[in-house]
């Protein structure tokens, strides 16, 4: 049967759909894999680290013999703050602030400068002289890094700095 009446155009609609990127998917699933990886990672490193015996403790203050650590403050006019291992073990890092400026631009002379003394090897380690010595202000903290041959101190290993015939003895390296 047909039907009567006239006919009505049907209305044109128009359609329009983008695919979705495949690369839009690969990146998305990529993001998400990656995002998951790093949650599971931070959960799991304080696990691993204590299994390990790797706890990280609170930087100290080195202990020092008053009688020497005054002696150095007296002559030199600063006070050692920190003997560190940085650099994955191959710097030693010495800290000191400054007491008195005029004192202690006298430690950074060539007869002067700081020595390191690992305790259980023996083995010294000396900087070179330096022609630019910098300013120092009274009150700053400044350092000294030391490259550390043959490994010789590890967080933990007593050190004793040897300035100008005074000795720092039984710091302990952080």
């Amino acid at each position: 049967m047909k039907a009567s009446g006239h006919k009505r155009p049907l209305a044109r609609i128009r359609i329009t759909a983008r695919p979705v990127s495949r690369r839009w998917h690969t990146l998305s699933w990529r993001r998400l894999l990656l995002l998951a990886i790093i949650v599971l990672m931070a959960a799991a490193a304080p696990l691993a680290l204590s299994a390990c015996g790797a706890t990280r403790q609170a930087p100290q203050t080195p202990v020092q013999s008053a009688s020497s650590a005054a002696a150095v403050e007296e002559r030199f006019g600063i006070r050692v703050t920190l003997l560190g291992v940085t650099a994955d073990g191959g710097l030693i890092d010495l800290r000191f602030q400054v007491v008195d400026a005029d004192k202690a631009a006298t430690m950074l002379e060539p007869g002067n400068l700081p020595v390191l003394i690992a305790e259980d090897s023996g083995v010294e380690l000396k900087l070179s002289p330096r022609s630019d010595v910098a300013h120092l202000e009274a009150g700053r903290v400044y350092y000294l890094l030391y490259p550390n041959a043959q490994n010789a101190i590890k967080p933990g290993t007593k050190v004793t700095v040897v300035m100008g015939g005074l000795r720092l003895e039984h710091l302990t390296a952080q």
